[in-house]
Order: C-alpha cells, then sequence, then structure tokens
C-alpha cells in the first residue's frame, strides 16, 4: 500500500470516522505501517499485549485455543477495525491468536499512543467505547446461537453473517471475500469438519451455495435466511 491509500484506509475507519481530514492525517504519526504475509502470526494467544492494530488492508481471523487443543475462531475482521486494543490498555496478553487471512497492511499503535489518540480526540475514546459494548454484544450473540441452535442454522447464520460483512454482490450472488475452509466454519459454529462438509454438499446439491478452493459463493442467499427464520 502506498501512504495515500493508507490515508484513504483510515478514513474509513469508525475509529476516525467523525475527524475531519487534517486531524486523520496526523493519525498515522501515532504508530508504525506493519505488513503482514498470508497466514503469518500477528500475536500469539497468552504473550504480552504490546501492541493493538488498525487493520488497512486486508483481513485477521482471531481464534481460541482452549486446555484440551479445541481452537475456536472467534471472528473475521477487516479493514478499519481494531484488534487487541482492549488488551493493550489493560496491560494484559492477547486473548488469541491472530492470523493474517491474506495480505495484511495495518497501523500498530501501543498504549502510549492509544492514550494520546483518545485524549487528543474524545470522538475516538467514544468510538472505542462503542466497539467494546458491541463486541460484547456479539460475543454474547455467539454464546446463544451454540447454546440454543441446531448446526444447520449457526452455519446459515455464520454464512449470513460473512456475506454481509465481507460479500461481494453480483447478480443476485455474493462471494465471501476472503479464504474460508469447511475447518474454519466448524471452529467458527463450534461444529465438527463432518458436519460441516454433510451440510455443505447438501446445500450445494439444492443449488444454495457454491464451495470451491477455499471460497464460498452464496447463488441462493434467500434460502439462507429461510434457514435462520425456521
Amino acid at each position: 500500500m502506498r501512504p495515500k491509500t493508507y490515508l484513504d484506509a483510515l478514513k474509513a475507519a469508525p475509529l476516525f470516522k467523525h475527524l475531519i481530514p487534517e486531524e486523520q492525517a496526523n493519525i498515522l504519526s501515532f504508530g508504525k505501517i506493519k505488513e503482514f504475509r498470508k497466514n503469518a502470526t500477528l500475536f500469539h494467544q497468552g504473550e504480552k499485549a504490546q501492541v493493538a492494530f488498525v487493520i488497512l488492508q486486508g483481513k485477521v481471523k482471531i481464534s481460541q485455543v482452549g486446555e484440551e487443543g479445541g481452537r475456536v475462531i472467534l471472528r473475521i475482521l477487516g479493514p478499519g477495525e481494531l484488534i487487541a486494543g482492549v488488551a493493550v490498555l489493560e496491560n494484559g496478553c492477547y486473548p488469541g491468536i491472530g492470523t493474517a487471512v491474506e495480505t495484511v497492511t495495518a497501523l500498530s499503535l501501543n498504549k502510549k499512543s492509544i492514550l494520546s489518540l483518545m485524549a487528543k480526540y474524545p470522538s475516538v475514546t467514544l468510538e472505542v467505547i462503542h466497539l467494546l459494548l458491541t463486541r460484547i454484544a456479539e460475543l454474547q450473540e455467539r454464546f446463544r446461537e451454540i447454546s440454543t441452535e441446531r448446526v444447520e442454522k449457526r452455519v446459515a447464520r455464520t454464512l449470513s453473517r460473512f456475506a454481509s460483512q465481507h460479500g461481494i454482490r453480483h447478480e443476485g450472488k455474493v462471494l465471501i471475500n476472503f479464504p474460508l475452509t469447511r475447518q474454519d466454519l466448524a471452529e467458527f459454529t463450534g461444529s465438527t469438519l463432518f458436519t460441516i462438509s454433510r451440510i455443505l454438499r447438501k446445500w450445494e446439491d439444492l443449488k444454495i451455495l457454491q464451495s470451491q478452493r477455499k471460497k464460498i459463493t452464496l447463488l441462493r442467499p434467500d434460502q439462507l435466511q429461510s434457514i435462520i427464520n425456521e
């Protein structure tokens, strides 16, 4: 990415959307630009949280590994989103593993930089609070889904969510625009690879979606919504 592209990405970030152009241009001076290749690790679960990241380009997968080795994907984050801000501010540890789903460019911010930003620009503080409340609500909803919904409904809801957040629409179809394996879906929905494979085969036969080379295209997104509403 070029410097002008960095600025364009920052302007689109929810954290900085209320700043005037001159203030947005100043944001880059608070941190450092970092680039990560596909599948690179931004941080490891349990290590000291030294820096947070604002994604400028690409997508990052946040996952956790349990004591018995089981892995769950917490979320997929894209351009404009903040990663690990709370952990850094609390002098804590990274709660999960951050992995570049594709080539990623990010602005890294240490605790001092984040506090300086929040002190200088009150709107950033408000957006951080809003972000935290949104993340808490998302986690509560995910917990409810895993606890109360059957697997097919959880998978349909997850694919619909990905399509809304990361989808490219064309002629009624929606391409989920990042590499998504069946194992990823299993980890995100609290299911198994066998169950996910069975569900996707069934939906491919019904022409609801197409799964090929880590890419999923929703052919009939309305049918997924019908499954969610059942």
